[in-house]
């Protein structure tokens, strides 16, 4: 809402000028690609089911697999979540 023009039928375009400040990580490995796949995969399961336990477990570890991607610190990481 606050990066693009709203167009008709309430539909949204995204300026990329808003956009391009954000950096991009490097190429993740087929390794890290990977794991970040099954962890998700595995979080929609968890979903469907309704175990809330293990949703927040496996959110935490999709962060922390994207922290990793992106080489941050953990003052950067408290930063990303709000501490």
């Amino acid at each position: 809402k606050n990066t693009g023009d709203t167009l008709s039928s309430d539909s949204r375009t995204m300026k990329t000028n808003y956009i391009n400040p954000f950096p991009l990580p490097p190429q993740p490995t087929q390794q890290q690609e990977a794991e970040i796949v099954k962890l998700v995969q595995d979080l929609m399961q968890a979903k469907q089911q309704g175990k809330e336990q293990e949703i927040t477990q496996l959110e935490n570890s999709i962060n922390q697999a994207v922290y990793k991607l992106y080489g941050l610190n953990d003052a950067e990481i408290d930063i990303v979540e709000g501490v």
